[in-house]
């Protein structure tokens, strides 16, 4: 996914309305946030 112009592999949890969970892989080292739909761009799946 992409945030302005910075690309990061996370793992999204689409919540209420337009709002999206971004979670990371690291959980540890990373607390959830959520984002409005409008300013992500998703890219690809990583498998």
């Amino acid at each position: 996914m992409g945030i302005n112009e910075t690309i990061l592999i996370k793992r999204l949890e689409l919540l209420y309305g337009a709002t999206i969970r971004i979670i990371s892989g690291n959980c540890s080292g990373y607390s959830p946030y959520d984002a409005h739909r409008s300013g992500l761009r998703i890219i690809s799946n990583v498998i």
